[in-house]
């Protein structure tokens, strides 16, 4: 009889622990502009604050806003919001003083809560199944009043969601909406489409600037880590790796290297490795805006003008400029495509670093037809003249090629072939596999083994006591996650609940032990 008893314990011991919930659902926060409900489902979301007033609005209005009080209280969490109906950015002020009027017509900074470390937000349109885009759920960058260009303040991934630009070009034309994210890890995901509704013509437009750009670093002011931004979708207006402005008295620098990987979406202008100028009137200073660290650009897909380094360049005397090409469609031919600066020329004084342009992964055939482009060269090498068409003008070369000015060039061009054998010979990383190998945990089966216990009957006796999991349906509790949805979490409860079941469990099997065995004896 022992022997049936042993494996019995250790299947109940098993099913007891499978059944504890290891971690809580992500809080989840359903928000509209005219939400009236706690968010806590996608029947009563989160809406505005009754302090929230669009006809006179004050410097702290935006905190009011559905968006606004979504983020607030997901700050210690993360989680996700969901965009049910059209929320709104808007109506910010453009100076740090209590009580004071925002400003019409105006630019503006919509400074996001802080969302504690390692937590990430998910802002979406699509969630439990339900497509809330159908029913007209858009994302709306307001500029009908001011412009609020966004410092957001949160680790990121925006997906499936319709993102609108609302501007009133009878009062307000408005500026480039722009989004920084503050050096925290972005995702702009699949399924982005963005528009542009103008309420004078009453009607979409598709004005080049006024899609939004897309900032890695922060808007204006040193950043004191790296930035990490994918693109997928969407239609942007630029896109900037680090930050995008300053002024000689203002040191908005980045301390840290600069990572941005496109694999699709559309940028209606270009894309920049820092920023391409430092203020009005601070044209011939460049310190500022520049990366100590490393710039790191990878294309993989997308429709774009072109990728360049930007005018302001380096800090320290070893920086690189890595620019991968593994794909993409360009509006320029290849050479004009990829200037390593921005612009007509570098900022006098910038330490331009070592630049390297890399074809590795792309298709030799692909290569070669764009290239040809170009220049197919007296002799028909079209790699040949493409090379001479990207390396500055001082390189052994002797050639900066079509429209490349002097000292706009690469140092360094990797072309297909031999090259991508020592690129992606880096995939030692997925020489990993010998994690793969852990297949040795799929060995476990040895539990599988433990079918022995099938033929132990008796045991299917014992399911009174597997009734107990009439009480694991307490994880009623971790159906709270609608609760979750303003934080809190429960599961806690029906841990211990299962826990102190289980060893009941055990315990009154024990004992069944010892009356059978002393039976036997007996």
């Amino acid at each position: 009889m022992k022997k049936f008893l042993l494996p019995m314990l250790a299947l109940i011991l098993v099913a007891a622990f499978c059944a504890i919930p290891m971690t809580a659902a992500d809080p989840v926060i359903f928000v509209s502009d005219k939400g009236t409900g706690d968010g806590s489902t996608p029947d009563a979301p989160l809406g505005h604050g009754s302090a929230y007033d669009t006809t006179a609005p004050k410097f702290d209005t935006f905190k009011s806003s559905a968006f606004y009080r979504a983020m607030e209280a997901l700050k210690e969490t993360g989680g996700t919001i969901v965009i049910v109906d059209d929320t709104s950015v808007g109506y910010a002020p453009n100076t740090g003083k209590e009580g004071e009027t925002v400003p019409h017509k105006s630019s503006a900074n919509w400074r996001s809560p802080a969302i504690a470390e390692g937590k990430t937000l998910t802002i979406t349109s699509v969630y439990g199944g339900v497509d809330y885009r159908t029913t007209g759920a858009e994302f709306v960058y307001d500029l009908t009043y001011n412009n609020p260009r966004i410092h957001f303040n949160a680790a990121s991934t925006w997906e499936n969601l319709n993102f609108k630009v609302l501007q009133d070009t009878n009062v307000w034309a408005g500026q480039t909406p722009n989004i920084g994210f503050m050096g925290n890890k972005t995702v702009i995901g699949d399924g982005i489409v963005v528009t542009q509704f103008d309420l004078k013509s009453n009607s979409e437009v598709t004005t080049a600037n006024r899609y939004p750009t897309l900032i890695a670093g922060s808007l204006w002011g040193t950043l004191k880590k790296g930035t990490d931004m994918t693109v997928n979708s969407g239609t942007w207006y630029q896109i900037y790796s680090s930050t995008s402005f300053g002024a000689a008295n203002n040191n908005s620098d980045q301390i840290g290297d600069a990572n941005l990987v496109i694999n699709g979406g559309t940028v209606k202008s270009s894309v920049y490795g820092t920023s391409t100028s430092i203020g009005s009137g601070d044209n011939q200073s460049a310190a500022t805006c520049r990366v100590e660290g490393n710039i790191n650009i990878t294309v993989n897909g997308g429709t774009l003008s072109g990728v360049f380094m930007g005018k302001n360049g380096f800090i320290n005397a070893d920086g690189v400029y890595t620019l991968k090409v593994n794909g993409g469609t360009f509006a320029a031919a290849y050479g004009a495509a990829f200037w390593a600066s921005g612009g007509s020329a570098w900022l006098d004084g910038t330490n331009k670093g070592t630049r390297v342009i890399d074809f590795s992964g792309m298709d030799a055939a692909t290569f070669n037809a764009e290239s040809h482009t170009i220049n197919t060269g007296k002799d028909n090498q079209a790699t040949v003249s493409i090379a001479k068409a990207f390396f500055a003008a001082t390189d052994a070369l002797e050639s900066k090629g079509a429209g490349v000015n002097a000292g706009n060039g690469f140092d360094k061009v990797i072309l297909p072939g031999a090259a991508a054998a020592e690129t992606t010979a880096a995939p030692e990383t997925t020489a990993a596999p010998a994690t793969t190998a852990a297949p040795e945990t799929t060995a476990a089966p040895a539990t599988t083994a433990a079918p022995a216990t099938t033929a132990a009957p008796a045991t299917t006796a014992a399911p009174a006591t597997t009734a107990a999991p009439a009480t694991t349906a307490a994880p009623a509790t971790t159906a709270a996650p609608a609760t979750t949805a303003a934080g809190t979490t429960a599961p806690a409860t029906s841990v211990t609940a299962i826990t102190v079941l289980a060893i009941m469990a055990l315990a009154s099997l024990a004992v069944a032990s010892v009356v059978v065995s002393k039976k036997i004896r007996g």
